[in-house]
């Protein structure tokens, strides 16, 4: 539902309508979030018991799924190596950053 604050103004200039129709807005924004984090929580805690039953039934495919579901897909970085010292240091700094 979209309310427009300008459409307020133009059809009547009083501010007890702008004011109606800004606490309105701020109402079903709260509304929507709550919902949201509901739903969130309510799908991780289905994605939790689901994993536990994979581990518990020793389904590792399917736990490794949830896993990666879960944690989120990792992105590459991409690194332009002109020469052999370039990727020498690049190579060095991916090791020490592991080592971290």
């Amino acid at each position: 539902m979209k309310i427009k604050k300008n459409q307020c103004l133009n059809d009547n200039n009083d501010t007890n309508d702008l004011d109606y129709v800004i606490a309105q807005y701020k109402s079903k924004d709260q509304e929507v979030k709550r919902r949201y984090k509901e739903e969130k929580n309510k799908w991780l805690e289905d994605k939790a018991q689901e994993a536990g039953s994979a581990a518990y039934n020793g389904d590792v495919k399917t736990l490794y799924r949830i896993v990666k579901d879960l944690s989120g897909r990792s992105q590459t970085q991409t690194v332009s190596v002109k020469t052999w010292t370039d990727l020498l240091t690049v190579l060095m700094k991916n090791s020490k950053d592991d080592g971290e």
